[in-house]
């Protein structure tokens, strides 16, 4: 991935409030999606 994916993806997981986690209309765990696309667990993710 590229580098400034990978900082912003970075913060993301730093986040105190996950604003991502309540916006979003189908309740995804962006954070954990985040986490596992770190990891190379496309599947998971």
């Amino acid at each position: 991935m590229a580098l400034h994916v990978m900082d912003e993806a970075n913060k993301c997981l730093q986040c105190k409030v996950p604003r991502c986690r309540t916006g979003c209309p189908i309740n995804t765990n962006i954070p954990e999606a985040i986490r596992l696309l770190r990891e190379n667990k496309l599947n998971e993710a």
